[in-house]
């Protein structure tokens, strides 16, 4: 992906890029929200599962999501310079990022205290989060992407946007 997400781009801009990125790749958005405060995100339909993955993850985590049998759900966020996502967890879900672009900030933790120290993940980078972690992703210096694979760990009742526990929010929600 060649798409300049340098600081000074607005969040238009990168969003058409990342649609004709999409529309080029054959991958077809089913959702998207554009008007987060930290950014936007794109879900793509079950079917394009297969080129999602082809496209930003190895297959040797696939196959380890594959043999478990478990549904997954492609979606890429984007986050914007300096902004922070909830710091959250989920019930039904895990979660398998790769930074596709530029260098983003991860916290993770097993309680709900944030550490202060923020680890720095550049392309490339995969990060497995499991049930129950709580997660916070930061832009730093240029607008930030990042390829996920939503896990639903219960398949009688898998996971959506209604699945997140927030603990602490910069934006009061």
């Amino acid at each position: 992906m060649h798409i300049d997400l340098s600081s000074h781009r607005n969040k238009l801009e990168i969003v058409i890029d990342l649609e004709r990125y999409f529309k080029d790749c054959l991958l077809q958005v089913v959702e998207k929200d554009i008007n987060k405060p930290w950014g936007a995100y794109f879900k793509f339909t079950e079917q394009d599962g297969n080129t999602f993955k082809k496209l930003f993850f190895a297959d040797n985590h696939i196959k380890q999501l594959e043999r478990r049998g478990l549904k997954h759900e492609p979606k890429i966020l984007l986050v914007a310079p300096g902004k922070r996502l909830s710091w959250q967890y989920h019930f039904r879900r895990s979660e398998l990022w790769r930074v596709i672009d530029s260098k983003v900030g991860v916290i993770l933790s097993k309680t709900d205290q944030e550490p202060i120290d923020v680890p720095t993940y550049a392309s490339g980078d995969l990060l497995t989060i499991p049930v129950g972690v709580r997660h916070r992703l930061i832009g730093l210096d240029n607008w930030g992407i990042v390829a996920e694979l939503w896990v639903h760990e219960e398949e009688a009742k898998p996971s959506d946007e209604v699945d997140i526990v927030r603990i602490a929010d910069d934006f009061g929600r």
